[in-house]
């Protein structure tokens, strides 16, 4: 395929050729849609991580790790509804 370059784009993911160039993806619809749903996910990810210093969990075990997050969520959800 031709992007709009000029330049033939061949790219491929565990040999398979993709049909579209990145730079044509990102033009879409289909992608603009997918990048809000994504923004809307990964920001309190993000909030978590880096305000909350929750890059790296203190309990250990799946439990521990479990209790840590639930409390890091109840904590951004009732700084939510102070706002």
């Amino acid at each position: 395929m031709i992007a709009a370059t000029g330049v033939a784009c061949e790219r491929s993911f565990m040999g398979q050729k993709s049909g579209k160039c990145p730079k044509e993806i990102a033009t879409t619809p289909e992608y603009q849609r997918s990048r809000c749903e994504r923004k809307k996910v990964e920001m309190p990810f993000a909030h978590l991580k880096s305000i909350l210093k929750l890059g790296r969990l203190r309990l250990r075990g799946l439990t521990g790790a479990t209790d840590e997050f639930t409390l890091a969520g109840i904590t951004q959800n009732l700084r939510r509804m102070e706002n």
